[in-house]
């Protein structure tokens, strides 16, 4: 994955992105427990999480280098102490010698037991060792790992480079690997999603890769596969309006990937229901189907940060059985400004309960590894906003509103910080409102905005950092 400058608008102050959400009144969404966050790993960075068959939760994560697993018997409140996949070690050729460290675990169980994790081998010197995919599989449940087999090779430099390993177990029991693929462009900064299988539960792959996708003129990556009844869906990031968003390709099982999905294919769409503004940046998604056939989809964007990429925060989105029209942005983690939320990742627990989980430095020095837990909420089942033209402790009035909107509160101590954010439906921070009280009691903020288009925003107040009062607002 090559780094470059990318361009966004810039929100500035302290939000609590945790809490802002757009409920476009229909269709699904996920709504999280803040009491539910939990420290999976003091220290590390890129995790995947899976439910295995004997009901336990393992993670895979990087950490200096190496790639770890980690278990959970309680879902996810405790973790066992780490188990080393890949290991990262030295290569020398001739005078040189680099390190060549392990990233982007991701892992699946197969239909004999074994776990199956792909990882992407990283040379931190050109020229010395091919940037490659390797894989192992342990089968004991994760206490130990095989040695691990490398199954494709691109060039041994960054601009060649293959990246992101996802693998994906069909009904028949094919494994699929898929990544993404600088190699064949060696001449251009283009990129598309490769893939190779194996028919013998990851013992043998195939030599040739199959082209899964591409956008002439563009890079699709990072992809997250997954069977959704007859078809394989395949998140992947794409940057042909110029920042990256997520879209997705999708085919049947029977009909593979041959031809591939070009730029413009109907095999290949927006995820998003309604476009993201030109200038957001949304890379790194992340796909899963829950068990009750809901499609959640997260990314990574600087909505509510500035210029830097690296200050990104993770959005979650919701689709039906379609896995059409992602809708619904809600954002787990609260993150202070200054603060990141980074190469994330989503696991359907079961029974419309899903977690979040993220790489962030938001709640301690060093970058670690967080989970949080939420529930798949159907709209369609919300009352509409019903007429308010009169003072409720709980409710902004008048509603519909002209050129004022009150928004009562209450706070239980002194000293406290109050914000409120209105956003649109589409996820878009329109005005932040602050309010600072040194004593307990009951309150007013006063949002009279300029220039105001017609439609529903959704307000939040935040005291002390802590979500109090969510509704919506017609205009």
């Amino acid at each position: 994955m090559k780094s470059g400058v990318l361009l966004f608008f810039c929100i500035c102050g302290l939000l609590c992105p945790s809490y802002l959400s757009a409920v476009s009144e229909t269709g699904i969404g996920v709504e999280w427990d803040q009491g539910s966050r939990t420290c999976v790993v003091a220290s590390g960075n890129y995790a995947r999480m899976h439910r295995l068959n004997n009901g336990a939760l393992m993670v895979a994560y990087e950490g200096g280098g190496n790639v770890y697993t980690k278990k959970s018997l309680d879902n996810g409140k405790s973790w066992s102490l780490p188990a080393r996949a890949f290991a990262a070690f030295d290569y020398k050729q001739g005078t040189a010698t680099c390190r060549v460290n392990c990233a982007n675990p991701e892992f699946v169980q197969l239909p004999n037991g074994n776990i199956l994790i792909a990882c992407n081998y990283r040379p931190s010197q050109a020229e010395v060792y091919p940037f490659s995919i390797a894989v192992t599989q342990s089968t004991n449940s994760g206490v130990t790992y095989q040695s691990p087999k490398v199954v494709f090779k691109a060039a041994p430099r960054s601009s060649e480079g293959c990246w992101e390993p996802a693998p994906l177990v069909l009904p028949d029991g094919t494994v699929q690997l898929y990544f993404a693929n600088e190699s064949p462009y060696a001449s251009t900064d283009e990129q598309e999603i490769s893939m190779i299988s194996s028919s013998d539960m990851g013992v043998n792959w195939t030599t040739v890769t199959t082209k899964v996708c591409f956008r002439a003129g563009h890079r699709d990556g990072m992809p997250v596969p997954i069977v959704s009844g007859k078809d394989i869906i395949v998140a992947i990031e794409d940057n042909v309006n110029g920042q990256f968003n997520p879209y997705i390709v999708r085919r049947s099982i029977v009909k593979g990937w041959s031809p591939f999905v070009s730029g413009y294919s109907s095999d290949r769409y927006r995820a998003h229901a309604e476009a993201l503004p030109p200038n957001v940046y949304a890379g790194a998604p992340y796909l899963i189907r829950t068990d009750q056939g809901a499609h959640v989809l997260s990314y990574q964007t600087t909505v509510t940060a500035g210029v830097d990429w690296t200050l990104s925060t993770m959005a979650v989105v919701a689709a039906d059985s379609t896995g059409k029209g992602f809708r619904n942005v809600s954002y787990p983690f609260s993150v202070p400004a200054g603060k990141n939320t980074l190469w994330n990742s989503l696991v359907d627990l079961g029974g419309g309960n899903v977690a979040a989980i993220a790489s962030t430095n938001a709640y301690s020095e060093s970058t670690g590894i967080w989970m949080i837990t939420g529930k798949v909420v159907n709209y369609d089942a919300v009352t509409e906003v019903e007429p308010v033209t009169v003072e409720n402790p709980a409710v902004a009035y008048p509603n519909p509103f002209f050129s004022q909107l009150n928004i009562p509160y209450s706070v239980k101590e002194g000293f406290s910080l109050v914000e409120v954010i209105i956003t649109n439906l589409l996820g878009g921070i329109v005005d932040r409102l602050e309010a600072c009280h040194d004593m307990a009691g009951s309150y007013c903020m006063q949002w009279q905005p300029a220039g105001l288009s017609e439609g529903t925003y959704l307000y939040t107040v935040c005291i002390n950092g802590m979500r109090t009062t969510t509704g919506k607002a017609l205009h």
